[in-house]
């Protein structure tokens, strides 16, 4: 078994090498930090595209909502045109028959 002082006897490491490392380890985290930037920005972009379509699909269903407005409006009184030619329609028989010959 090794002991921790006899491996670093061993290994010297000098103010440069470990500068070196620093520096490698910085590069590797800028280097991560902006592969997730550029995550991120694809992510911004994915959202303004879904934003703008749900601004589409506001629109559109304004528009429909009026035209339904609209529809229900014009045909709100339906029922009770259709009172009336059921009313019509029975004087239309009554009289049919008292000119219909038996």
């Amino acid at each position: 078994m090794r002991s921790y002082d006899s491996d670093v006897a061993k290994k010297k490491i000098t103010i440069e090498d470990l500068a070196g490392m620093v520096k490698r380890s910085f590069d590797e985290i800028e280097n991560l930090a902006g592969m997730v930037k550029r995550g991120f920005d694809d992510v911004y972009k994915r959202f303004d595209a879904v934003d703008k379509r749900f601004e589409q699909i506001d629109q559109q269903l304004e528009y429909i909502t009026a035209r339904v407005d609209v529809i229900s409006h014009d045909t709100s009184d339906l029922p009770d045109m259709r009172q009336g030619l059921q009313d019509h329609e029975h004087r239309i028989v009554r009289l049919e028959r008292k000119v219909s010959p038996r």
